[in-house]
């Protein structure tokens, strides 16, 4: 999960995120039926991609969009093992 927030510290509400995967271009941005949603936090990469990418890491970008424009993104590296998917790189707390 991806934390944004305002200068101030107070979590962002954004109109919509996007994840692609950067090996392949795919978008693997979850829908809001795949996660709890709450103001601010965002997922980056999920459990539900284990299958795809078991034993794999890779290069996946998150980008956030307010009002149609996309105001920041982010590259993080994850991977996944046999039953879970975890961080490498990449900041968790972006600030707008």
């Amino acid at each position: 999960m991806v934390y944004v927030e305002d200068t101030e510290g107070s979590l962002v509400e954004l109109d919509s995120f996007k994840v692609l995967d950067l090996t392949n271009g795919r978008d693997i941005s979850l829908q809001q039926d795949d996660y709890q949603s709450e103001r601010g936090i965002y997922p980056i990469f999920s459990d539900k991609y284990v299958g795809d990418y078991k034993n794999q890491q890779l290069q996946i970008k998150f980008s956030r969009f307010i009002n149609g424009l996309e105001v920041v993104s982010e590259i993080y590296k994850v991977g996944a093992d046999c039953c879970h998917v975890y961080h490498i790189s990449g900041a968790l707390e972006l600030v707008l």
